[in-house]
């Protein structure tokens, strides 16, 4: 190759069936997808002269034909095996007559033009080198620069001999790594401030994208581009914001991947809190333990919620006949819910309960968890989960599988957590969610002659968690969302909806140490309200997200086994 330039191909591996995240290329960050960001920042690169997208042969991966089209993106799509990524590279690596191959990971939004060039630049310098390496800086930072590889077509061609076990040609060339001894390393140390305390910086789950959404937003308020340097330099101002994906576990070379199905009552009648809480608890699943997780549900709100979050959906329900589906765009069950996973959590309403029997006719030898219940039904599970203050009195504990109970079990959706010590400001009065229009109404005429400012939600929505967090007293039924209450300092009032309600929330009141606020009356709200602005009544000073506890326990049920 001496006196003419070695080509140049960046070869963009994506497939669109992920399943922690599925089709994470085509989420968007900031206006853009994902694959527009990388391939708009290789296509600037001085020293690349072709990207191209490198995808499999399946189903899935057929929009990638028409973005491709669309935008005139070079595609490489392989007829092997799709599980072969290093066969799969060194096919479009021939196919493209590429001399120097970059191998760029779709899932990295914020890889770099100015450091892929200095890489490409230096590593044509030296002919006898067969790929980059990136090392510590002098102050011994780690370079940041994820989700990209540069190497020489031979040395691709050699990695694909060595290559002799799936978990090798599964992944991106580890063999580079597992076999160095038989590859010339070039260390290139990068110009740019790319360096730091590692974190990640790819997109694998749900949080991962909350994650670079967070930090093009931020970043976007301060007029500043979104790029690797301009993140890392936000980090640093802001460290933060690293806990919206500190928790994601790396998946390893070889890892055991168990499936989880939620099967839930959601919409209508059943309304949406038992969905948003295994919501939560399936996503920090796939987040802590890498095991991907499907709901079995017969609502179209909460299917669509469950897709944006990356989750399957089966459409179905346990013990009583689905509802009809509007869309008719998820796999339907047929009977076989089983085949679908290795565990089982149901959270269905004590409004009704299942045949005895259930849990072996429906799950066989497969673990299953029960949320939130502990009568004969609850009692056929292998682990029961309340998440908070267990107020029924159902069977004794001597009936019941092992139960987790308590505030440290709580499950607080990420939304809320979020703004847990802020310290907004307490600007509304009362925030009120009931059914029944005729307390809103006496609520609304007793504040309007205070003065007061009141928010009537007639649904959760995504403002929930801020409204709540600037709120004094929060007014509802008893459910979940007096946790999320208490853990934004705002105290909850309970104008029940049932004998059941009411019995719930004593025992809440009583696991705290609060006055009992159980109402009937606008009039003893409105006394609620103006002895909290008055004198604000102490809440706990912190309550914590049980989730990763009860994630533990579940992994503990297959594990163990």
């Amino acid at each position: 190759m001496t006196g003419q330039r070695e080509k140049a191909v960046a070869f963009v591996v994506v497939r669109l069936t992920s399943s922690r995240l599925p089709a994470k290329q085509l989420r968007h960050i900031g206006g853009q997808t994902i694959l527009e960001r990388i391939v708009g920042t290789l296509q600037a690169a001085a020293e690349v002269d072709q990207v191209v997208l490198a995808t499999v042969d399946e189903p899935d991966n057929q929009p990638l034909r028409e973005i491709a089209a669309a935008h005139g993106w070079d595609l490489f799509w392989y007829g092997g095996d799709v599980d072969d990524v290093v066969g799969r590279l060194c096919a479009a690596a021939n196919h493209y007559a590429a001399d120097v191959c970059l191998l760029i990971s779709a899932d990295c939004p914020l890889i770099h033009g100015p450091s892929v060039d200095q890489m490409v630049r230096e590593f044509r310098k030296h002919l006898e080198a067969d790929f980059v390496g990136l090392p510590a800086d002098a102050q011994d930072r780690r370079c940041l620069l994820e989700g990209v590889q540069v190497a020489r077509c031979h040395a691709w061609r050699q990695a694909d001999t060595l290559s002799n076990r799936p978990e090798l040609r599964e992944h991106q060339f580890p063999v580079f790594y597992r076999q160095a001894e038989r590859f010339n390393r070039l260390d290139v140390v990068l110009d740019t401030p790319v360096y730091g305390s590692p974190h990640r910086l790819s997109v694998d789950t749900w949080a991962d994208l909350e994650f670079m959404q967070t930090l093009e937003r931020h970043l976007r308020a301060e007029g500043l581009a979104f790029s690797l340097p301009n993140a890392i330099d936000l980090l640093n101002r802001r460290p933060r914001l690293k806990q919206v994906n500190a928790h994601v576990h790396q998946r390893r070379l070889v890892e055991d991947v168990r499936r989880v199905l939620f099967a839930v009552d959601v919409g209508g009648l059943f309304g949406y809190g038992h969905f948003m809480r295994c919501r939560e608890l399936a996503g920090q699943v796939v987040e802590r333990l890498s095991w991907p997780a499907t709901f079995l549900v017969d609502d179209e709100r909460a299917a669509q919620m469950a897709e944006a979050c990356g989750f399957g959906v089966l459409w179905g329900a346990l013990g009583r006949a689905p509802r009809d589906e509007v869309s008719g765009c998820w796999a339907r069950v047929n009977g076989d819910v089983a085949s679908a996973c290795d565990l089982a959590v149901v959270d269905i309403t004590v409004r009704r309960s299942l045949e005895p029997g259930w849990r072996d006719v429906v799950f066989g030898d497969r673990p299953v968890v029960v949320i939130d219940r502990d009568d004969t039904m609850a009692a056929e599970a292998e682990l029961i989960v309340f998440p908070g203050v267990k107020g029924r009195k159902g069977l004794s504990r001597s009936a019941l599988p092992p139960t987790l109970e308590g505030p440290e079990h709580v499950i607080l959706r990420r939304e809320v957590a979020r703004y847990q010590g802020l310290d907004l400001a307490k600007t509304i009065d009362i925030l009120v969610y009931l059914y029944d229009d005729d307390p809103i109404a006496q609520i609304e005429e007793v504040a309007a002659q205070r003065g007061w400012q009141v928010h009537i939600l007639r649904k959760f929505g995504d403002d929930f968690p801020g409204l709540l967090a600037r709120s004094r007293v929060f007014v509802s039924g008893y459910g979940q969302s007096f946790y999320e209450a208490l853990a934004l300092q705002t105290y909850p009032v309970v104008w029940p909806l049932s004998p059941t309600h009411a019995a719930d929330a004593m025992a809440f009141y009583r696991a705290f140490d609060l006055p009992v606020t159980v109402v009937d009356t606008a009039a003893d709200i409105v006394a609620i309200a103006a002895a909290m602005k008055a004198e604000p009544h102490p809440l706990p000073a912190a309550l914590n997200d049980g989730t990763p506890r009860v994630v533990e326990h579940l992994r503990g049920l297959l594990i163990d086994r």
